[in-house]
């Protein structure tokens, strides 16, 4: 029975990984270490619903506030390894830009 729920599990998620590979669509993550009642955070939030639109539903971005993703280094090592596509750093790692 065990087995049976287990190989069901992997054909479901294998089955929902391959409807998002039909469709296209990529998901990228932005993390910032703001609160979400923030100007940035609002603008950023603006800014994903923008693209989604005019990108019509091919390219996402999730918003992760108030360092969910990891503080500045966090974020910045992030970038490097590909865990974060897009961080609005305000730290002395970043000196005030936006980095992708």
């Amino acid at each position: 029975m065990k087995l049976l729920s287990f190989a069901l599990s992997g054909a479901i998620a294998l089955s929902s990984t391959m409807t998002v590979f039909a469709k296209d669509v990529r998901v990228a993550k932005i993390g910032h270490g703001v609160t979400e009642a923030a100007a940035l955070h609002k603008g950023l939030t603006h800014f994903a619903e923008l693209v989604e639109k005019k990108t019509n539903g091919s390219l996402k971005f999730q918003v992760f506030p108030n360092q969910q993703l990891g503080g500045d280094r966090e974020l910045i090592e992030g970038l490097q390894f590909d865990s974060v596509d897009v961080t609005a750093e305000f730290g002395a790692l970043c000196q005030r830009v936006f980095c992708f």
